[in-house]
């Protein structure tokens, strides 16, 4: 009897749990920018069959390691999408402060969270090296390049950082074919489209 008293207790305590916890992770998440979000590509960009599932704030994505500074950023939001064959991508939109000081460390804040988000990813040196004396893609003034694959599923991917103007930061980062290409020349299509449009 008194076993299944404590048991009976034990699990309404991680019922009790269970129900309350889904509802503070809701109320903590950080909200998106709305000009942020508004100026997310549409899914087309990754060509067809793609859909935009949600938009996150930056926050939600590297919530122990990123912080969107208000000295540096804004606003900022995160465009969420999934296409066919398995493929999904990101877009990440930041708008910059004023403050011409802000500009260099939004390139290091942006580049921080590129790093946290390949962290565990395979790359090839070689490449890694080739990526690096790259020129920007068209509009880029500045970027930034990873390519590889997933550590588990091995599916190719590819990521491109760049800074279009003062207060322009666009990161695109795509698992799997979109518009019938891997890897960074995916990544950095999109990204030329995103800046040119």
């Amino acid at each position: 009897m008194y076993r299944r008293s404590l048991v009976t207790m034990i699990a309404a305590v991680f019922m009790g749990f269970a129900a309350v916890s889904p509802v503070i992770a809701q109320e903590d998440e950080p909200e998106p920018g709305l000009t942020a979000a508004a100026e997310l590509p549409d899914a087309t960009v990754f060509g067809e069959g793609w859909v935009q599932q949600d938009v996150i704030s930056p926050d939600a994505i590297a919530s122990t390691s990123f912080t969107m500074s208000p000295d540096v950023f804004r606003e900022g939001a995160v465009g969420l999408y999934a296409g066919a064959e398995g493929s999904h991508a990101l877009v990440v939109r930041f708008l910059l402060t004023e403050n011409r000081v802000a500009i260099r460390g939004s390139w290091e804040a942006a580049n921080e969270l590129l790093d946290y988000m390949t962290a565990f990813e395979t790359t090839d040196y070689e490449r890694d090296r080739e990526l690096e004396t790259m020129s920007p893609p068209e509009g880029c003034l500045e970027a930034t390049r990873k390519e590889g694959a997933a550590r588990i599923f091995r599916t190719p991917y590819g990521a491109t950082l760049c800074a279009a103007d003062d207060d322009s930061l666009f990161l695109v980062v795509i698992y799997g074919p979109a518009n019938g290409a891997t890897g960074v020349p995916a990544s950095d299509a999109v990204i030329t489209t995103i800046v040119g449009s």
